[in-house]
């Protein structure tokens, strides 16, 4: 008359067919902004992690904000935590992606540069940080 004994988390394989079968469901994969990229990963998948490792100055940081950005230009929701620039820099970055321009050396000069871009960033502000669906 004892009792069955299985330690919690033990799952014999027979039990597994409903959860094999649930984790395909509704879950796609969203594609990379490169082709190349998507043929080799096959996209992004919810609940996995992606690192992308290299040497300093190689565009680690460059190529993870235009996934970023591309997710957002889909409508998805984003989270972008960039450990090694400021938040402000990081929001720069997503403006220049828009604008296809690089913010960060075309206001080296300060002020000035700013004025004079002021109202194309602020379109470009409002179509991607704007959008409340980019958090840094």
């Amino acid at each position: 008359g004892a009792k069955v004994y299985r330690p919690d988390g033990i799952v014999p394989g027979v039990e597994m067919w409903d959860r094999i079968t649930d984790a395909f469901k509704g879950r796609p994969s969203i594609p990379f902004p490169w082709p190349a990229m998507n043929e080799k990963l096959l996209g992004l998948r919810l609940g996995e992690i992606v690192t992308f490792c290299a040497g300093s100055g190689v565009g680690k940081s460059t190529m993870c904000r235009e996934i970023a950005y591309s997710l957002l230009q889909m409508g998805e929701r984003v989270g972008y935590v960039a450990l090694e620039e400021s938040i402000a820099r990081t929001a720069l970055g997503f403006l220049g992606l828009h604008m296809n321009r690089p913010l960060h050396l075309d206001l080296s000069d300060g002020e000035p540069a700013l004025r004079r871009m002021e109202a194309l960033m602020k379109g470009a502000f409002d179509e991607t940080l704007g959008t409340d669906r980019l958090f840094l």
